[in-house]
């Protein structure tokens, strides 16, 4: 028993999907620790699964992920979970078969169900099932449509299956498999299974789920809640944010915001965003710097580069290591300060998936902004994953390398798209910076029109200024 919980577990974490990959590894690895403390499953066992499993979910980070499910199995450990609690003969609660409504089909469900559920009581339980059900009809009028309180059946609690779905359904957001369904709840039955395929139809005609017409057994959940505005209760305030090469002064970015700074390899995306921590520095919102190319040691070097500031200033950001999930972290931790995602990548080459990783970061901003940086290709504007990723933005910037000098590098930056300027339309415009030491930074031209940019002749003209005057070529 414990080599199939272990085994369902791995092939989760597996399966998972970029940006859920995290909150998989916990779940899971949570789960396995309670069956290592009560003896089922061996800890060295699992981890040598759990391993595998995390190297075919695509992870390129597996020692953080592994520190994440060794830290999950601690927790479970100390909440042991025995083998009679999950096994049906053991376990502590028995399914009714009560439907959602008493409408047509579902009413005959319902009595179909019941008439089952009584045959098999009395075959195992004598009069009690009588006796639970008359309390549990005492107590609620005679109506037991969607009852969660328990009635006796054999010394064992029952709840009704159609309300412990819904609430599962409500409770739950994305897709989900039928298996999925019987693994949480517990259900082994035959009678209980074919119970829960009769509510999740009754579920999808009541427009709660819908099938997935690729895969059968899954089901995506319909959101139909809606957030409405209150006109007369809106702040309009913009986020009080500093960007470098005074481009504040060009654009209002509003609370609730994602910048997008997409960038070709070396083109100095790192720096940018390091500098607009240290504009922002002394804000009284919260920072946040996830990076996911970093380690301690680079992060630590990077910032003691930085002349114009104490060392002991760098201290008023939070800063970890994170390569998905981003949304989990700014939810958790900062929805209303600024965040900076150092980098957004695309897991196994899915490029295709990242807007949807950036869909998911805004839905975690409470009144805060996400600074996100992405990989680009040299020749085109937009990040991996295409125009789909300035779809979300207020501000996307795209960042290239014009040439590599002796003791520094010349990168241009460019205005892509400004949803809301002020004082002058910056949009498709661009400025050259120099970038020294891998931190400072230093505009070398104003803001340029993009079109009347020929990069070949700048990139000559910066490369002339750094050879010494008396080895200069006339052009």
């Amino acid at each position: 028993y414990g080599k199939k919980v272990l085994d369902s577990c791995c092939m989760e974490i597996s399966q998972s999907a970029p940006g859920a990959q995290h909150e998989a590894r916990i779940k899971n690895a949570r789960l396995v620790g309670g069956y290592i403390a009560s003896g089922f499953i061996y800890e060295t066992a699992a981890l040598a699964a759990f391993e595998r499993a995390v190297g075919e979910s695509g992870a390129k980070h597996i020692p953080s992920a592994m520190k994440t499910i060794s830290d999950a199995i601690e927790n479970g450990k100390k909440e042991p979970i025995h083998v009679e609690q999950r096994q049906n003969g053991g376990k502590d609660i028995r399914y009714s078969f009560d439907d959602i409504d008493d409408k047509g089909d579902e009413g005959d469900s319902r009595r179909q169900g019941r008439q089952e559920e009584t045959k098999e009581t009395k075959e195992t339980v004598g009069d009690k099932g009588d006796s639970g059900r008359q309390r549990r009809q005492k107590e609620t009028g005679g109506d037991t449509r969607g009852h969660f309180d328990d009635a006796e059946i054999g010394g064992k609690s029952t709840v009704n299956l159609a309300a412990v779905i819904r609430e599962w359904i409500s409770n739950s957001t994305g897709s989900f498999t039928s298996e999925q369904i019987d693994r949480d709840l517990v259900l082994t039955t035959r009678l209980e299974k074919k119970q829960r395929s009769r509510i999740l139809s009754l579920c999808t005609e009541k427009k709660l789920v819908k099938r997935d017409l690729r895969g059968a057994g899954k089901f995506h959940i319909i959101n139909s809640h809606l957030d409405e505005i209150n006109i007369d209760d809106i702040d309009e305030e913009s986020f009080d944010l500093i960007l470098p090469f005074d481009l504040d002064r060009y654009t209002s970015i509003p609370k609730k915001s994602i910048i997008v700074l997409a960038g070709s390899s070396n083109a100095g995306k790192t720096a940018l965003i390091l500098n607009i921590l240290k504009l922002n520095l002394s804000q009284q919102y919260k920072r946040l710097y996830l990076m996911s190319e970093m380690g301690p040691g680079e992060y630590v070097d990077r910032l003691r580069k930085f002349k114009d500031v104490p060392f002991s200033s760098w201290k008023a950001i939070t800063s970890a290591e994170r390569t998905c999930a981003f949304d989990g972290a700014i939810e958790g931790h900062n929805p209303d300060g600024l965040t900076c995602v150092d980098f957004l990548e695309d897991v196994g080459g899915d490029f295709f998936k990242i807007p949807s990783d950036i869909r998911a970061i805004y839905d975690s901003l409470g009144d805060g902004v996400a600074i996100i940086a992405i990989q680009k290709k040299t020749d085109s504007d937009y990040a991996r994953g295409g125009q789909g990723t300035a779809e979300k933005s207020r501000l996307y910037m795209a960042v290239d390398l014009i040439t590599s000098l002796d003791h520094s590098i010349i990168c241009s930056l460019k205005i892509v798209k400004n949803k809301r300027y002020v004082n002058r339309n910056l949009q498709g415009h661009e400025i050259h910076f120099r970038i020294q030491g891998g931190a400072q930074i230093e505009a070398v031209s104003s803001w340029l029109k993009s079109t009347d940019v020929d990069r070949i002749k700048y990139r000559v003209k910066y490369e002339q200024e750094n050879v010494p005057s008396h080895t200069k070529i006339k052009i």
